[in-house]
């Protein structure tokens, strides 16, 4: 058996995307979880192809006998680096093709290496501990609360207005103040897929949240725990319905967590829940993330 590992291009997306499918639900399925629809991929190959336009090295695709065989994704921002996607298809497992993908983008650099996996996946959570990425934090996902009448308001002086362009490098500086790192790209393309707004105190920037076009909220981000949570509370009364979505809530935010359970959220029952690995810290609690393969 041959394994080739070559950089992946826009037009590899399809396949990339079968060979996630594939090996998601052949897991999912084993571990009696719920399987993704495979007839639903504009967010999977959406995702990918900003993943490739934005680190254009950062996607590899392996080769097995000269048959796509496995897939992994990450992206670098600044001193950040993520793996959003590492998989292999179900009959090619086994032969450390995955161990392959995941050391032939591993940066020599001196960056902070994170990802998210999912809690039933021991094998998976032991393989990138031994990389030094280790569980930070809990993901949940939570139910929009019943009563949005009990999270807080903004506070007087802090007023909202829609998020422009022109808004992104004082946006970069909260991001870098609080994250460590800027990413314009990431803000442009969740202002493409949606609508976000950006919160100010006077002229300073305190904090910024999106509605993704599917109706969810985040990524969202305060200049504190209380900020955030005011920040969550106004998008979610800005959804047309907000029964019908669900939000993504660390358990490490603290503030916003119980403010969403007092108000009525409950834990989403999925069996599993996500964890956030790292070779550094926790996301800073001020801060509600975007999606497992983009934090």
């Amino acid at each position: 058996m041959s394994v080739e590992l070559r950089s992946a291009t826009s037009e590899d997306v399809p396949t990339l995307a079968e060979i996630f499918f594939a090996s998601y639900n052949d897991l999912h399925r084993r571990f009696g979880q719920e399987a993704e629809d495979p007839g639903e991929r504009a967010w999977l190959e959406e995702g990918l192809a900003h993943l490739l336009d934005t680190d254009p090295q950062g996607t590899l695709l392996a080769l097995r006998d000269g048959e796509p065989c496995g897939m992994a994704s990450s992206y670098r921002r600044e001193g950040y680096w993520f793996l959003s996607f590492l998989f292999v298809l179900p009959e090619a497992q086994g032969r450390g093709i995955g161990r392959r993908l995941l050391e032939a983008l591993l940066p020599s650099e001196d960056l902070t290496r994170a990802l998210v996996v999912e809690s039933f996946q021991p094998a998976s959570t032991g393989l990138y501990a031994g990389y030094g990425i280790t569980p930070k934090s809990v993901r949940y996902g939570l139910t929009v609360p019943t009563d949005l009448d009990r999270l807080p308001e903004l506070p007087d002086d802090v007023h909202a207005a829609s998020l422009l362009p022109e808004d992104l490098p004082g946006i970069g500086e909260l991001d870098a103040k609080h994250l460590g790192y800027r990413r314009p790209q990431d803000h442009a393309w969740w202002l493409d897929r949606g609508t976000g707004w950006v919160y100010r105190r006077g002229e300073q920037i305190v904090g910024y949240g999106y509605l993704d076009a599917d109706g969810g909220p985040g990524p969202a981000l305060g200049d504190g725990e209380a900020t955030l949570c005011a920040i969550t509370a106004d998008l979610l009364r800005r959804l047309d319905d907000p029964s019908s979505t669900w939000i993504s809530v660390r358990g490490d935010t603290t503030e916003l967590f119980g403010a969403m359970v007092r108000a009525g959220s409950r834990i989403k029952p999925t069996g599993y829940l996500y964890l956030y690995c790292s070779s550094g810290n926790p996301l800073p609690a001020p801060y509600m993330d975007f999606a497992a393969y983009l934090p």
